[in-house]
């Protein structure tokens, strides 16, 4: 889990807005995509929302990452362990110098 953090008892950061739309005469709501900063921290592993954040104009001014983040170089996979990235590199399905396994 990678975690954020805020000063803020609750931020609220809209990924893609609520709409409505109108279908047969019927008036049909589209929920959108937020992320909700409750009691200042707010824990993910989707990948989008992780995206979202760091790329966000709020990003270390309002909200923090706490700790450090690890990436994979070569698929861009997040990792909260450096140790987590090593291992995951070794065996990268687009790591071209990827080891073979041993076959018993």
């Amino acid at each position: 889990m990678i975690k954020f953090i805020t000063k803020k008892g609750r931020l609220e950061l809209v990924i893609d807005p609520a709409y409505y739309e109108i279908v047969a005469g019927k008036r049909i709501k589209h929920e959108g995509k937020r992320v909700i900063f409750l009691d200042g921290k707010f824990e993910t592993d989707d990948k989008e929302k992780i995206e979202f954040l760091l790329k966000h104009r709020y990003f270390n001014k309002v909200f923090y990452l706490q700790g450090k983040l690890n990436i994979c170089e070569y698929c861009g996979r997040f990792f909260k362990l450096k140790a987590s990235k090593i291992t995951h590199e070794k065996w990268c399905e687009k790591n071209p110098n990827k080891k073979k396994r041993k076959e018993e």
